[in-house]
């Protein structure tokens, strides 16, 4: 396989730590580039001699690691699974929740380096007791999003962040197809729903959103927008994809579901193979066409799951950010997927779709903005900036102050677990989930993540802060201590306490 540049840059960040001391490293890199591939060929460049650990979550990403590994290390692959278990090999590939159940089977200093694969699945107990018993001397995770799917960080495993690759400069580089986003606002209301897990309690969220009405609308959409792609459609529950792909059906566009359930699903792989060979058009699914599944020509992505998770979006959305086949760009034109984004109105909840994730950034730093149209958008911007020079042009300019960082400490104290009061707190916002792990440093920097009051951010801007992009209550607590500082008043208590 020809090596690419960020592929080079990433094995040579992760050795340049490992020998700075950094022993606990995480990789993100979007779907579609290559983390397998550039895990396998990690262990090369680290000059690996003792056994690898391979974690894996589930049987497809299993199947996938063992054929990728045995090109490189034929008969020399072992399997941990069942009846299975094959440790005696240079590569053991396992699951965590087959792993934790034999760990008495195990010296703890069996495996001198393990490799976490889509790690942002980390979250149980269960899960993290198999990470924690090892004692290898280097571990890498891998996933195209730094957080588990609860929004919270993965700092009880990981000590830092060693390589990113980001999604825009993947698409500007040409390995990855451009995302074209359209925002659809339907008149769904989400207020008075709570939250469980991270994200929406789902059968709360099922009876807003499967309605005959929205539904409607996104065939009517897929219609305008996206006929004649393959799509893959994201909904709440079993019932609501079932009733997605009925009014699919009406409207004369072959759609099927893909699930969990074997009694309404029975054969999943030939879902599978039926919408690779182009019989269906619209393939509805809960959780499955995320993690691990590979199909380059998904020319449209429909999100008819309002959510919350940044994890849960970024995995989805990425289905479709494969560059296209020949067949696929002659059919169509050009190398690229839509997403539609159906959203409703969310209240105080913070939803995860295209437009909130660039809504704060530059022009030419969105990601689901084609190409073209940031041409005109950034014509649009210079025009009207021209106008502004010119109308103000003898206004004097005010320097504003930028907002401090905020840095969370990563002592040994940090790692225990979470406080009742951090764990309160994070109950009291629906991301607890009984039996998963919680550390003092991940609820820190999940509080302190949180919004800043209107009173507040209003406060720092009559101080000159620049609060344009918004403003954290962690960021506002600092903000406050500095102007404290300035104003040389001396105080035992934080103006704002997290």
């Amino acid at each position: 396989m020809e090596v690419r540049k960020y592929q080079q840059e990433c094995w040579n960040s992760i050795k340049r730590e490992y020998e700075a001391g950094c022993t606990k490293q995480l990789i993100t890199m979007p779907t579609g580039t290559g983390k397998r591939y550039c895990s396998v060929e990690s262990i090369k460049h680290l000059g690996i001699e003792g056994r690898i650990l391979f974690l894996a979550h589930n049987e497809e990403l299993i199947s996938q690691a063992r054929d990728e590994f045995e090109i490189y290390y034929p008969f020399n692959v072992g399997i941990v699974k069942a009846q299975q278990f094959e440790i005696d090999k240079k590569i053991t590939i396992a699951s965590p929740q087959t792993l934790h159940r034999r760990l008495d089977r195990f010296d703890c200093n069996h495996y001198q380096y393990i490799i976490i694969d889509e790690c942002h699945l980390y979250a149980a107990e269960t899960f993290c007791k198999s990470i924690h018993y090892f004692k290898p001397n280097i571990l890498t995770g891998w996933t195209a999003s730094p957080h588990r799917m609860d929004n919270l960080s993965l700092s009880n495993i990981f000590d830092k962040i060693v390589y990113s690759y980001d999604i825009l400069t993947a698409i500007n580089e040409g390995y990855l197809c451009e995302l074209s986003a359209i925002r659809i606002k339907t008149n769904i209301d989400l207020t008075k729903l709570h939250k469980s897990m991270g994200d929406f309690n789902q059968k709360e969220l099922s009876m807003s959103v499967d309605v005959p009405e929205r539904n409607q609308l996104i065939v009517d959409k897929y219609k305008q927008y996206a006929l004649g792609r393959q799509a893959i459609f994201f909904g709440v529950d079993i019932k609501h994809c079932q009733n997605m792909v009925e009014v699919f059906k009406e409207n004369g566009i072959k759609a099927d579901l893909i699930v969990s359930d074997k009694e309404v699903c029975t054969d999943r792989q030939l879902v599978h193979k039926m919408f690779r060979n182009n019989n269906i058009d619209v393939l509805c699914n809960v959780n499955i066409c995320t993690t691990g599944y590979d199909y380059n020509d998904v020319g449209a992505v429909l999100w008819g799951r309002p959510t919350t998770s940044l994890t849960l979006w970024i995995q989805g959305t990425g289905r479709g950010a494969r560059l296209k086949s020949p067949e696929f760009i002659a059919k169509h034109g050009i190398n690229d997927c839509k997403i539609l984004d159906f959203v409703d109105n969310c209240g105080k909840h913070a939803l995860v779709n295209s437009w909130t994730l660039d809504n704060k950034k530059e022009i030419e730093d969105r990601v689901f903005v084609s190409k073209e149209k940031k041409e005109k958008l950034i014509g649009e911007r210079e025009r009207r900036n021209a106008e502004i020079k010119s109308k103000y042009l003898h206004d004097k300019k005010v320097d504003l102050f930028a907002l401090p960082t905020v840095k969370i400490s990563n002592s040994a104290a940090m790692h225990e677990p979470a406080t009742e009061k951090q764990l309160e707190w994070l109950k009291r916002e629906g991301v607890w989930v009984e039996g998963s792990e919680y550390t003092k440093r991940q609820a820190s920097e999940f509080i302190s993540n949180f919004q800043a009051s209107d009173k507040q951010i209003e406060a720092l801007r009559r101080w000159n802060y620049d609060v344009s992009k918004g403003c954290t209550v962690a960021e506002a607590k600092l903000a406050f201590e500095a102007i404290e500082e300035r104003r040389g008043v001396k105080r035992e208590y934080s103006p704002i306490k997290l």
